[in-house]
């Protein structure tokens, strides 16, 4: 392979492949923030997604091969934790009510992307897990 092509997903300075994965925590935080202290709602998906959340930026930031294995699960755990409690209303803002036909559609984006998130990040395992290697050889 020629090395000026480049993986999807690949950092040009050969950095962090999971640094999209920073950006996402850091949104899902101030969204949980703004509504545990702005809409005054929380419920266990907010508990959840901000203790993996910081779980996992604290994992990135060591660097760890852990933080690869919790973004891995992430992704299935809030979809089905999502749909569980949306099926017996334990959302603190319920969604709207929609034809079956409509929560159907919704699902299957959302299993899409929940799978092509997981594809992708064992497509940038071994990268990840090159990357976290060197930076701990490095720091010694």
């Amino acid at each position: 392979m020629p090395s000026d092509l480049q993986w999807i997903g690949e950092p040009a300075g050969g950095g962090n492949p999971l640094r999209i994965f920073v950006f996402i925590a850091v949104v899902s935080l101030i969204g949980d923030a703004y509504y545990v202290f702005g809409q005054h709602r929380i419920d266990a998906m907010i508990i959840l997604r901000t203790l993996s959340s910081v779980l996992f930026l604290i994992l990135y930031f060591r660097p760890s091969i852990w933080a690869w294995y919790l973004a891995v699960a992430e992704g299935p755990f809030f979809l089905l934790l999502y749909w569980l409690l949306r099926g017996i209303g334990g959302l603190s803002r319920p969604p709207r009510p929609a034809p079956a036909s409509v929560q159907l559609v919704a699902l299957v984006v959302q299993l899409a992307i929940v799978v092509g998130f997981v594809v992708w990040l064992f497509v940038v395992r071994e990268r990840y897990f090159r990357y976290v290697t060197d930076a701990r050889s490095s720091k010694t």
